[in-house]
């Protein structure tokens, strides 16, 4: 009974002492019995989310979700070190199988991608036992949905012929993938919506085909191009004329950048800075890019051929041009209309060996000394056309053989030409020296000469001497090849090999006064070889008569030795309707360039079948028909002998989608690379 009482007083006081305590002691004791609580709660909500995303990620490694992005696909675990140590050789031998059996291609390593793989949001629909993706070709062309644009975690090594031809939804930066080896023919042509690329996950890209960005008109800004391209091919960027920088500093192995791969990008901009694995730039391949202030080629120790029209009408480049010593080509208008550029030196281009039709024609301010090296053994037509403000010497190569048509037609300031003692020369052809009436003093020709062409040496009028006396082998001397040279004065000894002289051929020399004609039969001697301007002479000298018919009179005391000429021959006649022959009418505006072709500026299609050189000489002669028309010398002047513009319908180029040309069209409308007839070459507008 005590020890009850006790259990109920000690019971009482403890209650006491409990309500005696301070609330804030309560408080927080019950505070942190709460917070043990809820930390056991979170452990056990982290366990089951990371037991969520663990059986997430599986299931994204069996199939892709159609609900993630690009961001979120992740290559399988167990394949990843084996995507990224990549066989290069296995897939160079799956492209090669697939380009060429694309219809029958069986392979269980690989994916053939269509717009069947494809989800809602735009995403590629792939498995894990997939271990490459080929895109096929045409698989979305035309395709009118949205496509995701950022390739760059997909295990592509093949992009097919059209794959994403036309497709506008395809928007914003195009991302390429690692294992990307090649990049089919018109693989993004006409992508309108595409603003730019990147080529930075790219380590083994090797091949961006024809025509592949043709037609993006909204790529802007940059390109970085990787150190793995070897190719850049035909038309690649034609027309991308938002484009302003190409950044070949990573380029280790680019050989070929193709036919008008940056055909008209007239926004790139500042000095292009070339590689120094290049080899060989293509045709057109930077035509129009008027932008472009210099060109940098000092790092392009390989670089032998510069193909037809590269920098055409790029009027902007200034300054000298240092061009490397490897080279060997020069192509036809390859610097055409360049007008800014003020000098070439040409004396360390030890491997060069043709400088073809149209190279520096109109390039106003090239005003150095012109030195050309000895390996040189063609200069083309038109090849230094109104380079008028050429200076001084012209020092020729003892190796070169012809000095074409034109070649440097109106170079107005350069004074005398050194033939390097050539002994290789046979043809000066017709309106070489045209218009170069600062040439001056005497003109020392090569003695392997046969042939002087028709108004090779027209107009030059500060010439007083011609040496012959050393030509063993010259034949002809053609139409106007010295008319109008009116300060040769004193004799004049012709060759004894000589055959021919062509009508009109010194015209207008009215200072000589002695010919020795050798052994040259009067009938090969053309009428007015020696006549002289009826306008020019005094009125005692027009009293004579239409014609001087012998060689005796006071106009012209020339004392013949060889051959005596009949009275009715008019090789020494004065013409009164010698208006028409004046150099009026052998101007530029008349030299026949609808013949000269260079609408096909390709060496090959230069035409110079085409030049029409029968044309170019006088047709009648005679004092009374001395009219321009006669002379033709409406064919010796510059709008038939000067350049045109290339045009765009018959120059070829080699370059076709192995072997076979582009473009058949799909059924769906897209073009694939079918045994088909390529287009022409879209090299220039046809009105220029």
């Amino acid at each position: 009974m005590v020890l009850f009482l006790i259990i109920i007083i000690i019971l009482i006081f403890l209650i006491i002492i409990f309500l005696a305590m301070p609330n804030n002691i309560l408080i927080n004791g019950g505070a942190k019995m709460n917070k043990l609580k809820k930390k056991k709660k979170k452990k056990k909500i982290k366990k089951k989310i990371k037991k969520k995303i663990k059986k997430k990620k599986l299931k994204k490694n069996k199939t892709a979700n159609t609900s993630s992005s690009f961001s979120d696909f992740v290559l399988n675990p167990n394949n990843d070190k084996e995507s990224k140590s990549l066989n290069i050789i296995e897939i160079n031998n799956i492209i090669k199988n697939y380009i060429s059996n694309s219809d029958t291609f069986n392979n269980s390593d690989v994916l053939i991608i269509g717009s069947e793989h494809i989800s809602d949001n735009g995403n590629l629909i792939i498995s894990d036992n997939d271990k490459y993706i080929i895109i096929r070709n045409g698989a979305f062309a035309n395709y009118t949905k949205y496509i995701n644009s950022d390739f760059s975690n997909y295990p592509i090594i093949y992009i097919g012929d059209t794959a994403f031809y036309n497709c506008n939804n395809l928007t914003g930066r195009l991302k390429l993938p690692l294992e990307i080896q090649t990049i089919g023919a018109a693989a993004f042509y006409g992508c309108g919506k595409l603003t730019s690329i990147d080529f930075s996950k790219s380590t083994t890209l090797k091949i961006i085909d024809d025509d592949v960005f043709y037609d993006c008109k909204e790529l802007s800004g940059g390109l970085i191009f990787p150190s793995s391209l070897e190719e850049i091919r035909r038309g690649v960027f034609y027309g991308c004329n938002k484009l302003t920088s190409i950044n070949f500093s990573n380029s280790k192995t680019l050989k070929i950048i193709n036919d008008e791969a940056f055909y008209n990008c007239n926004k790139l901009s500042g000095q292009l800075i070339l590689p120094s694995s290049l080899e060989t730039i293509g045709g057109g391949a930077f035509y129009n890019c008027e932008e472009l202030t210099s060109i940098n080629f000092s790092n392009s120790t390989t670089l032998k051929v510069i193909e037809d029209g590269v920098f055409y009408n790029c009027k902007k480049i200034s300054g000298q041009l240092i061009l490397p010593s490897s080279l060997e080509t020069i192509g036809g208008g390859v610097f055409y209309n360049c007008e800014k550029l003020t000098s070439i030196n040409f004396s360390n281009l030890t491997s060069l060996k043709a400088i073809e039709d149209n190279a520096f024609c109109n390039c106003k301010k090239l005003s150095s000394q012109l030195i050309l090296s000895s390996s040189i053994k063609r200069i083309g037509k038109f090849a230094f056309y109104n380079c008028n403000e050429l200076i001084g010497r012209a020092i020729l190569p003892s190796s070169l053989e012809t000095i074409e048509m034109g070649t440097f037609y109106n170079c107005e300031k350069l004074t005398s030409i050194y033939f390097s003692k050539s002994t290789t020369l046979k043809v000066i052809e017709d309106g070489a020296f045209y218009n170069c009436n600062k040439l001056s003093g005497e003109l020392i020709l090569p003695s392997s000469l046969e042939t002087i062409g028709k108004g090779a040496f027209y107009n030059c009028e500060k010439l007083t001497s011609i040496y012959f006396s050393n030509l063993t082998t010259l034949k002809v001397i053609e139409d106007g090849a010295f008319y109008n040279c009116n300060k040769l004065s004193g004799k004049l000894i012709l060759p004894s090999s000589l055959e021919t002289i062509g009508k009109g051929a010194f015209y207008n020399c009215n200072k000589i006064n002695f010919v020795n004609f050798a052994n040259i039969f009067y009938k090969n001697i053309g009428d007015n070889a020696f006549g002289v301007d009826y306008f020019n002479e005094s009125k005692e000298d027009k009293k004579r008569g239409k014609h001087i018919t012998s060689y005796e009179g006071k106009i012209y005391p020339l004392f013949i030795k060889g051959n005596i000429f009949p009275s009715n021959k008019s090789i020494f006649g004065i013409n009164r309707n010698v208006k028409n022959i004046t150099p009026r009418n052998i101007t530029p505006q008349n030299i026949a360039t609808q013949n000269i072709a260079t609408q096909n500026i390709a060496p090959q299609n230069i035409a110079t079948q085409n030049i029409a050189t029968q044309n170019i000489a006088p047709q009648n002669i005679a004092p009374q028909n001395i009219a321009t028309q006669n002379i033709a010398t409406q064919n010796i002047a510059a709008q038939n002998i000067t350049p045109q513009h290339p045009s765009n319908q018959n120059h070829s180029y080699k370059k076709t989608l192995n072997g076979t040309p582009l473009y058949k069209k799909h059924s769906n409308g897209a073009p694939s690379n079918k045994k088909i007839e390529k287009k022409k070459i879209r090299f220039a507008p046809a009105n220029l």
